[in-house]
């Protein structure tokens, strides 16, 4: 798949043991993220449960708004987004070599 795409940048530009040395303890700190938030319940955090129940009602708003499911999904995406889908000001360039 990222042979084929036209957005890669060859790996000899890039410092790959310090690359692969961040990804690795980014992703310990994404699992300790995950073990941390899963043991958060609605029930026992009034902003979650406002999270969720705000989340139903946009999920519910783009199904009563969609003639198809292709539409409900579309209807989703676009009440949800909040980004612009540019990474931030400086993401990704520590690993230059």
């Amino acid at each position: 798949m990222l042979k084929e795409s036209q957005h890669t940048e060859a790996l000899e530009l890039y410092d790959t043991k310090r690359l692969r040395e961040d990804v690795e303890n980014d992703l310990a700190l994404l699992n300790e993220f995950t073990t941390e938030a899963e043991k958060v319940r609605p029930e026992d955090d009034p902003k979650l449960r406002a999270l969720v129940e705000e989340l139903v009602q946009l999920a519910e708003q783009a199904r009563q708004d969609s003639a198809s499911d292709e539409a409900e999904v579309d209807n989703r995406r676009s009440s949800s987004s909040h980004t612009s889908g540019t990474p931030p000001s400086g993401f990704g360039t520590g690993w230059r070599g």
